[in-house]
């Protein structure tokens, strides 16, 4: 029985690459391109993206680093430039998400949920969809409770 099964699975797989060859003969030797997604970069565009990537990195981190401190305003001063000077990118979201965090957290005496509610709407309008929209969107249920 076991060796049937090996043959049916054999066959099977015999046919439906013949299928393939069909259809793709059938084509009539139409040539289709593919543009490749990400076309090929450079050394340096590379190397550039890069930097780029460390330095939103590093200045989201001393932004972390500053609300753990309860150093409020200084992490503010650290994202705002990425969220004025560079729209449309994972970090924007990043730091919009960070500032509306700031605005709800309940230790900070400059608290202001309409800041925050607004901080949250930002991520969640803003493109490509990244996973703080999600995070956003619970913090908008939490701060309005």
């Amino acid at each position: 029985m076991r060796n049937y099964t090996k043959i049916s699975k054999a066959v099977f797989i015999g046919v439906f690459s013949g299928f393939i060859m069909c259809f793709i003969v059938s084509c009539g030797g139409t040539q289709v391109t593919v543009k490749p997604k990400n076309p090929s970069k450079t050394k340096e565009q590379i190397g550039a993206e890069k930097q780029f990537d460390l330095k939103m990195k590093d200045l989201l981190a001393k932004a972390e680093q500053r609300v753990g401190r309860g150093q409020y305003s200084e992490a503010l001063a650290l994202i705002q430039p990425i969220i004025e000077e560079y729209p449309g990118t994972v970090y924007t979201d990043q730091a919009y998400f960070m500032k509306g965090m700031i605005f709800a957290d309940m230790l900070n005496f400059n608290r202001n949920v309409e800041k925050a509610a607004a901080s949250f709407r930002m991520v969640i309008a803003s493109e490509p969809v990244t996973e703080f929209d999600k995070y956003a969107q619970g913090m908008l249920l939490k701060i309005k409770k």
